[in-house]
């Protein structure tokens, strides 16, 4: 109250009193939001690849070679791709995911599904209809209908074959062959056993859901991108 009437006191022996003061500070709040919104403006200016709907989507070429992503495939607008990388039809590709194609190609097949905070470096290929949770850090080739669990990783050139199972957490080292239809956990990972016909079943079973998910995503517009 002491600094009011000091100010208020001022106020008026400089022949302004509080009803100026209050302008004063509306007028510069709203200079300050005119600004505010000019330097937003520039910035959603300057990226080419900003959605008709203002979601980034976030691909960077590098060396000459750029991101190609099907029409079907859906890619959330927190991932990243970069350089030399494909992904097939309707895959999706979650928030957080890094697909880093600069020092190799990186192939994506078809009604694949890469949950969020997953990293594709190196030489990797991934085939058709496999899915890779979250978390996970890819180095090297993983074949198709394949599920690798949460948190695992297939580490440079290594190999995981069709119809596998890499339990969560999981690391599989460098160079390492995994027959299709294995079971592999722990770490270094290790071969458990073969897949029985069920538990290749109930992997394909989930597969439609995701396909349908992605679907969903693009009818209710949500992550949209330029084609």
């Amino acid at each position: 109250m002491k600094h009011c009437k000091a100010v208020l006191g001022l106020g008026a022996t400089c022949g302004f009193y509080l009803s100026d003061i209050v302008s004063l500070f509306l007028f510069a709040k709203t200079m300050a939001l005119s600004t505010l919104r000019s330097l937003l403006e520039s910035i959603y200016n300057s990226y080419p690849n900003l959605t008709s709907g203002g979601r980034i989507m976030m691909t960077v070429g590098y060396g000459g070679k750029t991101p190609n992503v099907a029409d079907s495939a859906l890619v959330a607008d927190t991932a990243y791709l970069i350089g030399d990388v494909e992904v097939g039809e309707n895959t999706s590709v979650w928030p957080g995911v890094v697909l880093r194609g600069d020092a190799a190609p990186i192939r994506v097949g078809s009604n694949c599904h890469i949950e969020e905070n997953t990293v594709l470096h190196g030489l990797v290929t991934i085939g058709d209809n496999t899915m890779i949770g979250h978390n996970c850090v890819i180095e090297g080739k993983v074949g198709s209908g394949t599920l690798i669990g949460n948190g695992a990783s297939v580490l440079v050139e290594a190999r995981v074959g069709d119809s596998c199972i890499v339990a969560a957490a999981s690391v599989v080292l460098e160079n390492m062959e995994v027959p299709p239809r294995s079971f592999v956990s722990g770490v270094p990972a290790k071969i458990r056993g073969e897949l029985t016909p069920h538990n290749i079943q109930m992997m394909e079973f989930y597969m439609p859901y995701y396909v349908g998910l992605v679907k969903e995503y693009k009818r209710q517009g949500i992550w949209r991108r330029e084609t």
